[in-house]
């Protein structure tokens, strides 16, 4: 049988795989955009599932084609050796950490990379295949940037689902579909790279590369919407990597004309940068991020890396586990850093500081290894277009893209948490295993036969590969359940509490109230089922007992008011025994037993949230709280006075006006100017603590990811 009807006949079914894989793909990038990235545990596990539904699809379409189809030559050992073992180490430490349940969401997003980047190490080789999945990442860049602009002009923080919003940045900047402008703007950094590269290098039709470079320009101006300036500076050094490459390319390529394109690139270049800048200080929001880079060393970045680094010295080699920053941010907080760090905002101190020397070292490893080998791919894909008398060609336009997007990435990763962000750390990882495979496929010419697959792409395509997934699926799918119990009982906690916060018009107070009761007894349910099936998961108690009190302040009588306050100190006590470190949830916890005006109890969880948080501003005003309710007048203007000059500085004030008010009145009783009398206590209707850092859709533990502080 002639060789070239057998590569056609046998590709058939292959190609057919292919196809699957990239829409399987696709489905799981678009979902996790959808859902603010995927960076709630809830939000996260359908689409890390999708990512493990495609190994084993991208397993399968290895086998069907690999009998007569083209293949790219074998990948770098030691790049994949390099990651698995980072993997690997991440996974085992990840497993170990001090509160099991939080460190999950980081297990999930290694385990996730890694599948992409074995895809697209030894699968999606091709450049016509990785062509259509950047194309895919082009479509969703592009929805991103419509909703960044519909955003922009609107300046409501709009986002499409109700249940999955950004926080803690201003309404001024862009996000996309992502919780926060500056994961969007690395995500379009990625994306652009890709764009302009195309738009350079790539064997396309003239219609495409307009449309793809437009998409270079919509991704840009994304960037310069969000108001990043981490994203800024990092999409400059993108840029300035993929054209300082182009032109390394265009002197082996053209020489004779190498002088002419030098002279225009660099013209063209500062034409676009400085017409750019020109447009962007035209907006007063743009203009201020791009004057305030300069001044980058007072940000409070600075100090939240101080305490990473005080984290890291508690157990240098080996880290403090996966998210510990979370609690140990709070620890070691500056009195300037009130609202909650949440993240280093520094991707490399992070990982140094949770997962130690050792993970550090072997990034480092990794990261070395896959350059030299992207350099390697480069030269002789360079040296292959000159033997073809080839002035372009795609994959030479996906080798510089991707190392474009790798520099704009480590760049971003300095003063930001992207690879915290799922979807932009799976397009991260697809760019590293670009680079580990970056070589032109080998294609059978007529009566030519291929070379054996080797060995280490059956190891890792027909049988590591899908052994991953499918105990990655094993591991995932039984934690769906409880995690959608656990996402509806925050959005009943959430609307439950913006009843009384944002109270739909036109009702009246008993609408109100029975509205109100609703939210709570359904978000009650759905947390009870969740205990039952994750009792490990602290959030599940912390909504359990939030909305007991929120319950509790519509009690009719005493009695149930105090039983229904004596549940939620037990799911409260129930989620400090799996996460004794959270400061928020002892703050809730000391809320609870001073409304039982047990307060010995709560002054005790006071000094515990305090010892995990000794900076925080919250702890003086709540213990100003406890203290004005056992009638020490004086100490509680002493602690409303310390919470003054923090976040809970608001609170604070509205507090000792409350003080001075209490005491004018107690003057004129002294005076005889106002009866003596003892108001009867109505304590259903006992107003709770604002609780001025803790919007309604924050949890103690990995669902306040959606409470990302604005540190631009």
């Amino acid at each position: 049988m002639d060789v070239k009807t057998t590569f056609k006949k046998g590709t058939n079914s292959g190609r057919t795989g292919r196809f699957l894989l990239l829409v399987v793909l696709t489905l799981a990038f678009a979902w996790l955009q959808l859902f603010i990235g995927g960076t709630r545990m809830a939000y996260a596990l359908p689409g890390l599932c999708l990512v493990a539904l495609a190994g084993i699809v991208a397993a399968l379409s290895a086998y069907l084609r690999d009998s007569q189809a083209p293949r790219a030559v074998a990948a770098s050992l030691w790049s994949v050796a390099s990651v698995v073992v980072f993997a690997a180490y991440i996974f085992v430490r990840n497993r170990v950490s001090e509160i099991e349940y939080i460190a999950r969401l980081q297990f999930f997003i290694m385990a996730g990379a890694l599948v992409v980047y074995l895809i697209f190490t030894f699968v999606l080789t091709g450049p016509q295949e990785r062509k259509a999945f950047l194309y895919m990442l082009m479509v969703l860049a592009v929805v991103q940037v419509l909703v960044g602009v519909y955003q922009f002009f609107h300046t409501n923080m709009w986002m499409p689902l109700p249940w999955a919003q950004r926080r803690g940045a201003e309404a001024l900047r862009s996000s996309g579909l992502f919780i926060s402008p500056n994961n969007f703007a690395g995500y379009l950094g990625t994306v652009g790279m890709f764009a302009i590269a195309f738009t350079l290098w790539a064997r396309i039709k003239i219609t495409e590369r307009v449309l793809v470079a437009y998409v270079a320009l919509l991704c840009a101006a994304g960037v310069a919407l969000s108001g990043s300036r981490g994203g800024y500076v990092a999409y400059a050094a993108g840029c300035g990597v993929l054209l300082l490459m182009s032109l390394v390319a265009w002197a082996k390529l053209r020489p004779r004309q190498f002088a002419w394109i030098l002279i225009a690139s660099v013209v063209a270049a500062a034409g676009v940068f400085a017409a750019g800048i020109a447009l962007m200080l035209k907006n007063p929001m743009m203009q201020a991020r791009l004057l305030s880079i300069s001044g980058f060393n007072t940000n409070v970045r600075w100090l939240m890396w101080e305490s990473a680094i005080e984290q890291w010295k508690l157990n240098p080699w080996w880290g403090t586990g996966g998210f510990s920053y979370l609690y140990y941010g709070r620890l070691f907080r500056s009195p300037k850093v009130q609202q909650d760090p949440i993240h280093v905002h520094n991707d490399y101190l992070q990982l140094l500081a949770e997962y130690g020397l050792v993970a550090a070292a072997i990034f480092l490893v990794v990261l070395f290894i896959h350059l030299m080998v992207a350099r390697r791919a480069f030269r002789d894909n360079i040296r292959s277009a000159q033997e073809g008398m080839q002035t372009s060609s795609t994959v030479i336009a996906i080798n510089i893209g991707a190392i474009a997007a790798l520099v704009c990435g480590l760049v971003h990763a300095i003063v930001e948490f992207n690879i915290h962000v799922p979807v932009n750390a799976f397009a991260m990882a697809a760019v590293f295993g670009m680079l580990a495979n970056g070589y032109r496929p080998v294609v059978p010419m007529d009566g030519e036969s291929l070379p054996p697959v080797p060995r280490m792409n059956k190891f890792y395509s027909y049988i590591f590969l899908p052994a991953t997934c499918v105990a990655l699926l094993a591991y995932a799918v039984p934690m769906l359940f409880p995690e959608y119990y656990s996402e509806r009982a925050r959005l009943g906690l959430r609307d439950a509490q913006n009843v009384v916060a944002k109270p739909p018009k036109h009702d009246s107070e008993n609408e109100l109230a029975v509205l109100r009761e609703k939210y709570i007894d359904e978000g009650l349910a759905y947390a009870e089922r969740g205990i039952v099936l994750a009792p490990e998961n602290p959030d599940l108690y912390f909504y359990a007992g939030s909305l007991f009190m929120e319950k509790a302040r519509l009690a009719k009588d005493d009695e149930t008011y105090r039983e229904l306050l004596k549940k939620a100190v037990a799911y409260f006590e129930r989620a400090e025994g799996i996460f004794p470190s959270d400061s928020t949830l002892l703050l809730k916890l000391a809320e609870a037993h001073s409304y039982l005006e047990d307060f010995p109890s709560a002054l005790k969880a006071l000094d515990r949230a305090e010892k995990w948080d000794p900076q925080s501003g919250l702890v003086h005003l709540y213990r100003g709280y406890v203290w004005k309710d056992i009638g020490a007048l004086g100490v509680a203007e002493e602690y409303f006075r310390k919470a003054q000059g923090s976040v809970a500085g608001r609170a604070a004030r509205a507090a000792l006006q409350d003080l001075r008010a209490l005491r004018k009145r107690e003057a004129e009783i002294d005076k005889g100017v106002l009866s003596i009398f003892q108001p009867q206590k109505n304590q259903p209707s006992k107003p709770s603590p604002p609780t001025p850092t803790l919007p309604p859709d924050t949890a103690p533990s990995t669902l306040s990811l959606d409470f990302v502080p604005s540190l631009e």
